[in-house]
């Protein structure tokens, strides 16, 4: 097999995983988006936390020193361009970016997600922050539209597994 099937396997994925997503109640929306900058994404609540001395508070995942493989996802809504970022709050740099996605600022009811991949290595603890670029502002639903199915509504979700 190749080195996908190398990586999948890896016994680091199979622990020290801390997995937070964005929870809201059914039918709430994912927030506000804001016209041509960044806006900290919700990320509220831990699903999964394996990682010794990782936690979560005010929106921030403080992680202590090693290396990280980071997957993560966030839906906009009626925002025109927007893409997902990994923030180094500790830092105040950007780590990393989701993919480049666009949903219809104009009448039309769509949504996309960006998708954000990235490895990064840190030598102290560390504070990080879910960032989303937005071109367009749109009050309440611009960071995802709640649908009201009978269950919470998630929007960003991440992943975060410490591999050394």
């Amino acid at each position: 097999m190749g080195a996908l099937s190398d990586f999948v396997r890896n016994p680091a994925f199979e622990s020290a995983l801390l997995y937070a997503v964005d929870e809201k109640p059914d039918g709430s929306s994912g927030g506000a988006s804001n016209n041509d900058s960044y806006r900290t994404r919700d990320l509220n609540t831990i699903l999964v936390n394996d990682i010794e001395g990782a936690s979560l508070a005010s929106n921030r995942v403080l992680l202590p020193p090693g290396s990280y493989y980071i997957e993560a996802s966030a839906p906009a809504s009626y925002s025109d361009s927007h893409h997902l970022a990994l923030f180094n709050y500790t830092g105040s740099t950007y780590e990393c970016f989701g993919t480049s996605e666009y949903t219809d600022s104009g009448a039309g009811l769509d949504q996309t997600r960006s998708f954000l991949f990235c490895k990064v290595t840190i030598q102290a603890a560390t504070e990080f922050e879910f960032r989303h670029y937005t071109q367009s502002s749109r009050t309440l639903t611009g960071l995802g539209v709640g649908r009201t199915q009978g269950s919470p509504e998630i929007y960003l979700q991440a992943k975060i597994w410490k591999v050394a």
